[in-house]
């Protein structure tokens, strides 16, 4: 993709005839979605083009705000004016999909963008002389240092305390309005125009209503998430801010996993405190909101545990003595939720029992994860 997009910028640059950088980049953009159309929804794809169009575009307007005499001075604000260039048009996709923003991203890049151009060009060479094993060892010991110490020092910034915003949430609708206010005070900056700075404003209104709606939505929310967790079980009880969490041993105890499964959705629903009491349990029995909830594993006993008490949701967790038809017909349950810790292969059976009974079912590792909002 990169050196496409480079290579006819290049072409572009060097053709006798005058060419625009934006056709250019249209241009690489539009052969590679003939090649894979799915790449327009590639994160990697959306950041690339859109660091180099914000480069081309806020590079020099930023350069030239500040005029250095000092030839190594003006080299590094000429790194800082590319660095600051680039996070303007990639800063709301990045909070959109990552939910966090590096705040020493000047720090960082001040020497990634010198060492990573080091990198290529040393990559090169190692290409030329690939046939010449001499010399070829020796440069590619050389990149491996490079890029060994270009890791090194990411990460060590990385590990900063203060190294990140997180955790941040947009939404998609929030995410559009964004690149409407910087496309809006980006041409009045550049036109004057009052037009685009009433636009730039309007826009700036619309998104701090949404975003202030959404959070106090979220304040008076009240749902169970039965998340998709791959060969583990996990459900949040969610009230307001604060969840309390149910899950097994394993992804309890492994943070890797709980934050690959379950951080985005609880930055999503502004989740920060868990508390451990927002439901009541009885053995297999819990109650959240007035909602009953059946938990099916191993330690189900239905006669003790139901009490001919009418269950909203069944949760199989995982292999249980009582047949499924027997669990539906005590409950009278009208959902059933197989949760990502029970073994596919006895799925069909829960199958067979909750379409006799007209019961509806969900199967989080075919489906994803399960929510239900309460009112």
């Amino acid at each position: 993709r990169s050196a496409l997009m480079f290579t006819f910028i290049v072409l572009g640059e060097n053709m006798a005839r005058r060419s625009s950088i934006y056709n250019t980049l249209s241009a690489s953009a539009f052969l590679l979605l003939i090649y894979n159309p799915f790449w327009l929804w590639d994160v990697g794809f959306q950041l690339s083009y859109l660091a180099v169009l914000s480069i081309v575009i806020f590079m020099k307007p930023i350069y030239n705000l500040i005029y250095v005499k000092h030839k190594i001075l003006d080299h590094v604000w000429k790194l800082l004016a590319v660095t600051l260039a680039a996070q303007i048009l990639t800063t709301s996709i990045t909070i959109y999909y990552f939910n966090q923003f590096p705040l020493l991203f000047l720090f960082t890049n001040i020497v990634a963008v010198p060492v990573s151009s080091l990198i290529l060009l040393v990559e090169i060479a190692l290409c030329a002389t690939a046939t010449i094993p001499a010399i070829a060892s020796q440069l590619g010991w050389v990149t491996y240092q490079l890029i060994s110490g270009l890791n090194f020092y990411i990460e060590s910034i990385s590990r900063l305390p203060f190294a990140l915003w997180s955790p941040l949430s947009i939404n998609f609708a929030q995410t559009i309005l964004l690149y409407l206010v910087i496309a809006g005070f980006s041409l009045w900056l550049f036109t004057s125009s009052k037009r685009s700075l009433a636009s730039a404003l309007a826009c700036t209104v619309a998104f701090l209503s949404i975003r202030s709606y959404a959070i106090i939505q979220t304040a008076s929310q009240k749902k169970i998430i039965v998340y998709n967790a791959s060969g583990h079980h996990a459900v949040d009880f969610i009230q307001g801010n604060h969840f309390s969490f149910l899950s097994d041993s394993i992804l309890a105890q492994d943070n890797n996993l709980m934050s690959f499964h379950l951080r985005a959705s609880r930055i999503r629903d502004r989740i920060f405190q868990s508390i451990p009491n927002l439901y009541i349990r009885r053995k297999n029995l819990l109650i959240f909101n007035g909602i009953r909830i059946l938990l099916v594993d191993g330690q189900l006993s239905l006669p003790q545990q139901i009490q001919a008490q009418s269950i909203d949701l069944v949760i199989v967790l995982a292999k249980s003595s009582a047949p499924p038809e027997r669990v539906i017909e005590m409950t009278g349950c009208k959902q059933v939720v197989i949760a990502s810790s029970y073994p596919s292969f006895l799925i069909n059976i829960w199958q067979q029992a909750c379409s006799s009974a007209n019961v509806r079912m969900h199967i989080n590792y075919a489906n994803g994860a399960f929510a239900i909002n309460i009112p």
